[in-house]
C-alpha cells in the first residue's frame, strides 16, 4: 500500500511523494477514485483555523465509499467523534459489510477492501491504498503513478501554477467555510 500524508498546518504528501503547503479552510477532495472502479470511494477534509487565521488544521473527515448496491459515508471528527450516515456510533463499529471502524493508538481507524484512513482527530490524516489504484485515484494525494513532479494538477488535468491554486481547486461541492 502506499501512503499520503495531511498534518499540521497542513502539508501535504501525495501518494508519489510530492510535498504541498496549503492553509485553505474549506473542504478539500483529498483523494477520490476515477470512474472505471467497481469501489468508488472519495475523501474529504475540512479545514479550519485554530488559534489564528494563517493556518489551518484538519478538524474532520468524510469517507464516501459505494460498491453496488451498498453505499456508506462515515465522518471522523474532531474528539474522536465517528458518524456512520449521519448517526453517531461508538466504537468499533462496522457499516454494511464495506467497512470497519475502530480506535488504534491515537488514531481513528477507517478500513474498507483496499484502503485505509487514519486521522487522530486533531490535525493529522492518512490515506493507505492498495496499488491497484495506481493512476485511478485524483484529488490532493495526486495520481498514485510512481512520478511526483505531475501530483499537483487542477481537476482539468493542468499542473497547477503553485500550492495554493492546487489546493483551492480542489474545494468540495459539499463545503463550508470553516
Amino acid at each position: 500500500m502506499s501512503t499520503c500524508s495531511v498534518w499540521g498546518d497542513p502539508h501535504y504528501i501525495t501518494f508519489d511523494g510530492a510535498l504541498a503547503h496549503f492553509q485553505g479552510s474549506c473542504s478539500y477532495v483529498i483523494t477520490e477514485s476515477r470512474s472505471g472502479n467497481e469501489t468508488h470511494y472519495r475523501v474529504v477534509a475540512t479545514n479550519k483555523h485554530r488559534g489564528n487565521n494563517r493556518v489551518s488544521f484538519v478538524s474532520s473527515v468524510d469517507i464516501y465509499l459505494t460498491n453496488p448496491p451498498e453505499s456508506v459515508h462515515v465522518r471522523l471528527g474532531p474528539n474522536k467523534r465517528v458518524q456512520v450516515n449521519g448517526a453517531e456510533v461508538s466504537l468499533p463499529t462496522t457499516a454494511g459489510s464495506l467497512v470497519q471502524v475502530k480506535r488504534q493508538e491515537s488514531y481513528l481507524v477507517f478500513e474498507a477492501v483496499d484502503v485505509i484512513v487514519q486521522f487522530d482527530g486533531y490535525s493529522t490524516l492518512l490515506v493507505r491504498m492498495a496499488r491497484h489504484f495506481q493512476n485511478r485515484v485524483t484529488g490532493m494525494c495526486g495520481n498514485f503513478n510512481g512520478d511526483p513532479s505531475d501530483d499537483k494538477v487542477l481537476p482539468n488535468g493542468a499542473l497547477a501554477q503553485n500550492d495554493n491554486d492546487f489546493g483551492h481547486s480542489w474545494k468540495s461541492e459539499t463545503s463550508q467555510a470553516g
